[in-house]
């Protein structure tokens, strides 16, 4: 079974490479726009989300998302 999780570590990996490096600041916040930040694991979000390059433009709305499911979910 596939999750969130995986999906946020692939785009690591394509961002890695020689296309996903090509990416500009801008096409990047898209990106991330689309990872779908609510069905990422608690533990995912906390600790390794912020490590993500590729996801750096949304760090610190992913740690308020998460402080919010942290105390709503």
């Amino acid at each position: 079974m596939h999750t969130e999780n995986d999906v946020a570590v692939l785009l690591a990996f394509w961002h890695a490479g020689p296309i996903g490096g090509q990416c500009n600041e801008h096409e990047l916040l898209q990106l991330g726009e689309l990872l779908r930040v609510r069905f990422l694991t608690p533990m995912f979000r906390r600790m390794t989300l912020p490590e993500l390059t590729w996801f750096v433009g949304h760090v610190a709305r992913a740690n308020v998302f998460a402080a919010m499911c942290d105390y709503c979910c």
